[in-house]
């Protein structure tokens, strides 16, 4: 993991800047997974009461 956190650092003339890319793609990537859960679980209890 500690690559991937040098490639979250840029170094500029005004500095070391941190950038945020990383952690909206991992919090993006769970929502998406949370969703599909969701859906899931959802779609199989529309299956079993009849309504699919």
């Amino acid at each position: 993991m500690g690559k991937d956190r040098e490639k979250d650092i840029f170094i500029s003339d005004t500095g070391v800047h941190t950038s945020r890319i990383g952690l909206y793609s991992t919090i993006f990537v769970a929502l998406c997974r949370l969703l599909s859960i969701v859906l899931a679980v959802l779609g199989i209890l529309a299956f079993i009461s009849g309504n699919f």
